[in-house]
């Protein structure tokens, strides 16, 4: 069973397929909305840009795309400069590469001993260091 997403999705896909589909008109009535519901038509806008952007980077070899595809990236890289300028409280946008990678923690590799082979070898060292300097 289909979400309520999915549904209108599917309608929207569908319908711009037509010959006839004018996207002014579908434009103009999302827009003259109020505040909240224009706040999460722009929300659904900015994630379709974010999508069709990583689709750009995926699918495009030999500067075959779409010309959709590559507003689509220039979009999206206006919309991150953006997004750094201002902190948006209503709105919930697709995370940047940047913030995503901000909350990933590094971990630093550890120093493993293998117990005699690490003890011998570090012994040997030391030795030839202490022989080097006198």
């Amino acid at each position: 069973m289909a979400s309520k997403e999915q549904k209108v999705a599917e309608l929207i896909a569908n319908s711009v397929e037509d010959h006839y589909f004018n996207p002014s008109i579908v434009a103009r009535y999302l827009a003259d909305q109020p505040y909240y519901t224009v706040d999460r038509v722009m929300e659904m806008i900015v994630h379709i840009i974010s999508q069709q952007s990583s689709r750009h980077d995926t699918e495009v070899v030999d500067n075959l795309t779409s010309e959709g595809i590559l507003l689509a990236r220039e979009l999206n890289a206006a919309v991150e400069a953006i997004k750094e300028l201002n902190e948006f409280k209503n709105l919930k946008l697709p995370r940047s590469h940047k913030q995503i990678m901000a909350g990933v923690k590094v971990e630093q590799p550890k120093e493993y001993k293998l117990g005699w082979v690490h003890d011998r070898y570090d012994n040997a060292t030391s030795i030839n260091v202490q022989a080097v300097i006198m």
